[in-house]
């Protein structure tokens, strides 16, 4: 009874110390826990932590080569992006990782260079699974424009410019060789856009420039040379003449002749030439322009003709030396008074007729007409015979 008293008792007291220690770390429990709540608190998690928290993973698989077809090397070029979020996948797959190689050249992409990429896009690179190969080789996805696409496309700009002109009857020929090209296929599209190299084409040649575009970006260009042949029915010579020969409208012919290499207009009607002289030796088959044919003459140099002013009712006449050949209606010099310049006159009629120009002749002109009505009004002194 007394051991069983004592074991009681004991096993009281131990509960009693156990109860009291218990409650003595209590007080000093409480405050770490709300240490711990308000250090919680102080460092609750912002927006973008949480977003980065929530941001899905991404699983990115690298392919071993590619071809692009386009100018810009798209990262969903050589990766394929795969991630809950779609915006978030089309995204990434649209970053630029530099220019296309052009031709055969190639170019490769680490890995390290897809990390680098999607990493500058704010993605966490633990949220990155990358598979597939080490590097990606990169190609261009190309096609061949032919010469004989250049050419359509020259002369497409080439035909409508002639139209421009009213060169309906032409010809040409391609000068410049011109070779195939290896050319990007585009994203969107590729297109030819031609133009002559300095705005305007020449009489006998042509220079059109035909640039190639890859998605409306240029890429490259030829220029085409061309040479022209332009055609028109105009007036040939029949026989030879020599210079100051009458010239009369049926002895010439109209025929189908390249004018390309003429700096000047050659003639198509025949009734221009009737009665006129021809200004230089003409040759048979000779095509005929205005510098080829003159007026006849009906004042010759060292004629001594009367020059005639008209000022309304007032006619003033004076002699004078005609300078140079003249035919009706050709404008000639006249030397009236050896010490003064000679005056312009226009031939008016054969022989030694002529009239003035000007209707309204200048003050010199006048006085010299003047001076010589006053020494014909002047009586003569009787000759000592």
């Amino acid at each position: 009874m007394t051991l069983f008293y004592r074991i009681q008792t004991r096993e009281l007291t131990m509960n009693a110390v156990l109860l009291a220690g218990m409650f003595c770390l209590l007080p000093s429990a409480l405050p770490i826990r709300a240490q711990s709540s308000d250090q919680n608190v102080d460092k609750a998690p912002s927006k973008d932590d949480a977003r980065r928290e929530t941001q899905p993973s991404i699983r990115a698989t690298l392919r071993d080569r590619t071809s692009v077809p386009g100018l810009d090397v798209r990262l969903d070029d050589c990766v394929r992006i795969e991630c809950a979020d779609d915006q978030l996948a089309r995204s990434l797959g649209a970053i630029v990782m530099g220019r296309t190689p052009r031709g055969t050249w190639t170019r490769s992409l680490s890995r390290n260079d897809v990390i680098e990429a999607m990493t500058a896009r704010g993605v966490k690179s633990d949220t990155i699974r990358l598979e597939g190969a080490d590097t990606c080789e990169i190609a261009a996805s190309v096609s061949t424009v032919t010469s004989e696409d250049l050419v359509r496309a020259a002369e497409a700009v080439l035909r409508k410019m002639l139209d421009e002109e009213g060169e309906a009857d032409a010809e040409w020929t391609v000068q410049s060789k011109t070779r195939p090209l290896l050319v990007p296929r585009g994203r969107k599209s590729r297109r030819l856009s031609a133009e002559p190299s300095l705005g305007r084409i020449s009489r006998g040649s042509a220079m059109i420039r035909v640039d190639i575009l890859v998605d409306d970006e240029p890429w490259t260009a030829a220029s085409i040379a061309f040479r022209l042949r332009r055609y028109r029915n105009v007036l040939v010579t029949r026989k030879s003449y020599r210079k100051g020969d009458t010239l009369f409208a049926g002895d010439f012919a109209i025929e189908r002749v390249n004018v390309a290499m003429r700096q000047d207009d050659p003639l198509s009607d025949a009734s221009l030439m009737d009665g006129m002289v021809a200004s230089r030796n003409l040759r048979t088959g000779e095509t005929l322009s205005h510098r080829d044919y003159e007026r006849p003459a009906i004042v010759h140099k060292r004629d001594t003709v009367t020059v005639v002013v008209s000022i309304g009712r007032v006619r003033v006449a004076r002699q004078g030396i005609a300078m140079a050949d003249g035919g009706r209606g050709d404008v000639i010099l006249v030397q009236i008074d050896p010490k003064r310049p000679p005056i312009s006159a226009e031939v008016a009629a054969p022989g030694l007729a002529v009239i003035a120009q000007t209707a309204a002749p200048s003050p010199s002109d006048l006085a010299r007409a003047a001076d010589y009505r006053r020494e014909a009004a002047q009586p003569h002194p009787a000759s000592n015979r």
